[in-house]
């Protein structure tokens, strides 16, 4: 369950870091 649980959280971080992501390179393209 340990395992599930951490890669669960990894996959959410992921998620966020790539949204964050995606954010910062838009606001670059529109400048």
């Amino acid at each position: 369950m340990e395992a599930v649980l951490d890669t669960s959280v990894i996959i959410e971080i992921a998620r966020g870091n790539r949204e964050i992501l995606e954010k910062a390179l838009g606001l670059d393209n529109t400048l």
